[in-house]
């Protein structure tokens, strides 16, 4: 017996049969079925896929992180706002966090000699070699240079570790 799917109309119904067939080979009834109606809807496939391949991903990877749009920061700007670290590329370099910067540091510092197998340039070799796919996760381009976007990966990586 071939499975279908109900389609009501005014006029009566329509049945859609699914392709799953019996032993007895129902599969041809099932794209005669088929067939017309899939047709009757190539128009707005078409449409729609058009309409999707004019959109542009600003993104490429699974997970992003984004910047908190202006018009909902305004609704409760302090809640938006680090208090005390910075972590990432979007508050770097802020002068209200640059006394914390010694302490990321210090906690970077406890990460590299701790692990006395893996040598800072590793860490580095690594982060270097996934530079553009972690880039990639973030929302918006980040203005900084590989050097300067990978030390800091590296620092705040330690911080929010520890």
């Amino acid at each position: 017996m071939v499975n279908s799917f109900k389609m009501s109309k005014e006029s009566g119904e329509e049945y859609i049969s699914s392709p799953i067939t019996d032993e007895m080979g129902a599969q041809e009834e099932c794209n005669t079925i088929i067939a017309p109606l899939m047709n009757k809807y190539d128009s707005l496939v078409t449409s729609i896929d058009k309409m999707l391949d004019e959109i542009v991903l600003s993104v490429t990877s699974e997970y992003c992180i984004y910047r908190v749009p202006q018009k909902i920061r305004k609704l409760n700007e302090e809640a938006y706002n680090p208090r005390v670290v910075s972590i990432g590329p979007f508050h770097h370099g802020d002068e209200r966090f640059r006394s914390m910067e010694v302490f990321k540091k210090r906690y970077f510092k406890k990460v590299v000699r701790r692990d006395g197998g893996i040598h800072l340039k590793n860490y580095i070799e690594f982060l270097k070699y996934c530079e553009a796919s972690i880039r990639q996760c973030y929302s918006e381009i980040i203005e900084m240079d590989s050097d300067e976007f990978m030390t800091m990966m590296l620092v705040d990586g330690a911080a929010k570790g520890n």
